[in-house]
C-alpha cells in the first residue's frame, strides 16, 4: 500500500520511518510511495548486530495498519585476516622476523595481542602487536588500521614450525 503522496519521493526526511538499533545517526528518504531508505551519517560500525523495526502503527494513506511491528536483523561483517606474511608453510623465515596481519577492517592491536597466540613447535612465543610503521606501510601498500605486525620479544627458534592463531 502506499505510504506516502508521490509529492514526497525523494526528499530527505528526518523524521523516523523506522527504528535502527543500536541507534545509528542519519537520515531517511522515500524511493517510492512504498519504500523508504535510510543513509547513515557515516557507515555502519563493523562486526555489529543490529534490529530495524516498522512500528506496528505505521499508517499507510489508505489508513490502513501494519496491525503488528515488522521485524529483521543484519550484521555488518566481522574482522577476519585476508592477508598473512610470512605465507604458510614459507621456509627459511628469519629469527627476527615480524609477522604481517591485514584484516578486512581496522582493528585494535591490543585486541589482536588478547585474542592472538604464535606458537614454535608447542611452545608459546611472547610478542606485541602493533600498527606497522610509516616505513612499513609504504614497502606493503596498505592501510595502517587493517595491519597488524607481531612482533616477537626474542628471536624465532631455529628449524620451528610457527603457527599463529587468532
Amino acid at each position: 500500500q502506499p505510504m506516502v503522496p508521490l509529492t514526497a519521493i525523494g526528499e530527505r526526511n528526518s523524521a523516523k520511518i523506522f527504528t535502527i538499533k543500536p541507534e545509528v545517526p542519519g537520515r531517511y528518504r522515500w524511493l517510492g510511495s512504498k519504500t523508504a531508505a535510510f543513509y547513515p551519517e557515516e557507515h555502519f560500525p563493523f562486526a555489529t548486530d543490529y534490529q530495524v523495526v516498522v512500528p506496528g502503527a505505521t499508517k499507510s494513506l489508505l489508513d490502513k495498519t501494519l496491525g503488528k511491528d515488522f521485524v529483521w536483523n543484519f550484521s555488518t561483517p566481522p574482522p577476519r585476516v585476508i592477508q598473512i606474511y610470512p605465507k604458510e608453510n614459507e621456509e627459511r623465515v628469519k629469527q627476527d622476523a615480524r609477522i604481517s596481519l591485514t584484516f578486512n577492517q581496522p582493528v585494535d592491536p591490543a585486541v589482536v595481542q588478547k585474542e592472538t597466540q604464535i606458537l614454535a613447535g608447542d611452545k608459546k612465543v611472547s610478542f606485541r602487536a602493533r600498527h606497522p610503521t610509516e616505513e612499513e606501510i609504504k614497502n606493503s601498500g596498505s592501510e595502517k588500521e587493517t595491519k597488524i605486525m607481531l612482533v616477537p620479544v626474542s628471536l624465532l627458534p631455529l628449524e620451528s614450525k610457527i603457527g599463529v592463531t587468532i
